[in-house]
């Protein structure tokens, strides 16, 4: 039975846990409130620097291993281990009996096929002469090969300077019809605001006294009307020795759901009637201090109205405070700060209005000051179309004299080639003439036996050298693998390591994006793991355009070089490198900030003030880094652009309501919640077990 009635009691607490889900919980309700900005910002000079960042390893471009490629037997070893050993200095030496012998066949050989081409030519020809004219014939052809490339290489260079010139003086000639059109604008600005000068000074006088006394009657018009408004609201908080007791039957349900808005009041009662007085004690004599006390005054009434509102409106209803006696004191305090709003907006229309009366000597003063700004930028302007003007001369006659120089230049190369056309067709014609009375097919086939033997010997005089292991550099040798008497065969891994830690190559991978940027040449600025705090200066020497792919990604190798002659840091081999390669590098360029400025399909713009009122400018950019903009035309240094700003606002609003669960379940709930919260236990506890 017992165990049944446990059942019974599980079954109820499930069924009270999914009734007790049905509950209003907290809401927030999100009012905002979007207000319009402006902020002044300016055109200013500056560098450009923009960088392409990545990680690279260094590596002793002169750490080599190096081995025989020739199998055969050491006889010789000139070196020890930390030996310093000079560049081309033999290192080890294999036993040569079998290349020798080679090479005094090749000889012997040489020599026979020569005797044969002079058979063939008879007493009358040497052969040696036949042999030495066609090589000259040969070396007269390859020159003329080169010599033609190397024409074809002017011309392309010849081509790009001359057009990269006429491109330099066409942008400096809009720049000129640019410059020009700014000055006339500016000349006529200037003469516009002379006779706007004159008009305006002719027309203002000093009539500003009667409007001055009017504002300081309007300021004090409804004092006694204000501190009646004190006193009703005294006799609602009860809180003079006038009205001490007057709320008595209702003053404990004053303001009970409301407490903070009631204290708050109880705090600018006393404010709004400190800053009535010392309105009230003002001589008046400072319009603007008089309106500055009337806004402390306004202010703090407005204050103690909202918040008096508010705890009225908090209170609760009950026989000695009616729900009409609430809604009477509500109704003339809402009235109350109504009227300070009002006030508070006329001080602000007040102020701004005295601010605009205008002095006559001021007002010259400032039309001066601005006539002078005007002719200043009227000097400026002349001054930069004069430079651009010397600049465009100068630039053609660059121009002109590139022309000269690259036509004289090409004319010396056609004479060269000149020149090789008849040495070519003067020797072709000595060596026609000895070979006059010999078949060609003979000949041709007795030069080729030489030939052929030719090379045979040079191939066994170079074969000779892969017996001999050179030093490529000057430095020391770290390592030997092998000793006098060794056997060395193809599949050998005997080397001798040898390393100089003076040059370094630093190499870096460069994505398809990045690699279009650079070239060789390019400046980079290298700082390594190791010191930190120590940049090197870099170029790049080499880029491998031939692509790898690695995850899908595809890239390309760059080394570079250490420009800097003298330094102390000891740099190894895969030591890890911060790379910043320079893409572009621009000094003392105009700037501006990227958000002022605004495009409309391919124009750009800014707002700027001109006489007060806003207008849009037309602009030219170019470069874009780090936020900043290149501006080209239609601005100067120091110019004031306007960025309009749109701010957001949020305030939050919480309503509370109660839970559908029995009162003693939710009181414990709420209790079991935060001790669990305390103790750092899951808030899923809270409800198990249940409290039976």
């Amino acid at each position: 039975m017992k165990k049944y009635i446990n059942i019974y009691l599980v079954i109820l607490w499930i069924i009270l846990v999914i009734w007790g889900n049905y509950f209003v919980e907290k809401k927030q309700k999100a009012n905002q409130t979007t207000t319009q900005q402006e902020e002044v910002v300016k055109v200013e000079k500056w560098n450009i620097v923009e960088t392409v960042d990545v990680v690279g390893s260094s590596e002793l471009v002169d750490e080599q291993k190096l081995k025989f490629t020739q199998q055969g037997k050491v006889v010789k070893v000139n070196v020890k281990e930390w030996d310093t050993i000079k560049k081309w200095q033999i290192i080890a030496e294999l036993d040569k009996t079998q290349p020798n012998y080679k090479i005094e066949q090749a000889k012997l050989s040489l020599e026979n096929s020569k005797l044969k081409l002079q058979d063939l030519l008879g007493n009358s020809v040497d052969a040696s002469q036949v042999l030495s004219s066609k090589k000259t014939i040969e070396d007269t052809k390859n020159k003329m090969e080169l010599l033609d490339l190397e024409i074809n290489n002017f011309i392309e260079e010849r081509d790009n300077t001359i057009a990269s010139l006429q491109k330099d003086i066409e942008i400096k000639e809009k720049d000129i019809l640019s410059t020009q059109a700014k000055l006339e604008t500016y000349k006529k600005e200037y003469e516009t605001s002379l006779a706007k000068q004159e008009n305006e000074e002719g027309n203002t006088s000093i009539q500003n006294s009667d409007k001055v006394i009017s504002m300081n009657q309007t300021a004090l018009q409804d004092m006694l009307y204000w501190e009646e408004s004190l006193l009703s609201i005294d006799y609602i908080l009860w809180l003079s020795d006038e009205n001490e007791e007057r709320n008595d039957e209702y003053e404990m349900y004053l303001g009970k759901k409301d407490q903070v808005s009631l204290s708050l009041a109880e705090q600018y009662y006393s404010k709004s009637k400190t800053s009535l007085n010392k309105l009230k004690n003002y001589n008046k004599e400072d319009i603007f201090v008089t309106l500055e006390y009337e806004n402390d005054f306004f202010s703090n009434l407005f204050s103690l109205a909202d918040y008096t509102y508010k705890a009225v409106e908090g209170s609760i209803e009950n026989v000695y405070f009616s729900q009409s006696k609430i809604d009477s004191f509500k109704t003339n305090l809402s009235s109350i700060r109504q009227k300070s709003q009002t006030n508070l907006a006329r001080i602000i229309s007040s102020n701004n209005e005295l601010k605009t009366l205008t002095n006559l000597d001021l007002l010259k003063s400032e039309n001066q000051n601005t006539q002078n700004q005007k002719l200043l930028t009227i000097k400026d302007t002349e001054l930069s179309l004069s430079k651009a003007e010397n600049e465009i001369t100068n630039l053609k006659n660059d121009l002109k004299l590139k022309e000269q120089t690259y036509a004289y230049q090409l004319l010396q190369k056609q004479k060269d080639k000149s020149a090789y056309e008849l040495t070519l067709s003067i020797n072709q014609a000595s060596y026609d003439e000895l070979i006059e009375w010999v078949s060609e097919y003979d000949l041709k086939t007795a030069q080729n036996s030489v030939r052929n033997a030719e090379i045979s010997l040079a191939d066994s005089l170079e074969d000779l050298e892969n017996y001999e292991l050179e030093a490529p550099f000057s430095w020391l040798v770290r390592k030997l693998d092998f000793q006098v008497g060794d056997n060395l065969t193809s599949d050998t891994e005997q080397y001798v390591y040898i390393e100089n830690p003076d040059l370094l190559v630093v190499t870096v991978s460069l994505d398809q994006i990045d690699i279009v940027n650079v070239k060789e040449w390019t400046k980079a600025i290298i700082t390594f793991d190791a010191f930190p705090k120590k940049e090197f200066n870099a170029v790049i020497t080499s880029i491998d355009y031939t692509p790898t792919e690695n995850s899908w990604v595809i890239s390309y190798e760059v080394k570079l070089v250490i420009t800097d002659e003298d330094y102390s840091e000891k740099i190894l081999s895969w030591m890890t490198a911060d790379v910043s390669i320079i893409t572009l590098e621009k000094n003392d360029v105009l700037l501006l900030d990227s958000t002022a400025i605004k495009s409309e399909w391919t124009k750009n713009y800014v707002i700027v003030k001109e006489n007060g009122e806003k207008k849009q400018e037309e602009i030219t950019i170019w470069a874009v880094s780090n936020g900043k903009t290149e501006i080209l035309s239609w601005l100067e240094e120091g110019d004031e652009v306007i960025i309009e700003l749109v701010k957001t606002t949020s305030t939050s609003e919480e309503e509370t309501k109660t839970s559908l669960f029995p009162t003693w379940w939710w009181g414990w709930n709420r209790s079991s919640s935060n001790s669990s919260s305390n103790n750092n236990s899951s808030s899923s506890n809270a409800w198990w077990p249940p409290p039976f």
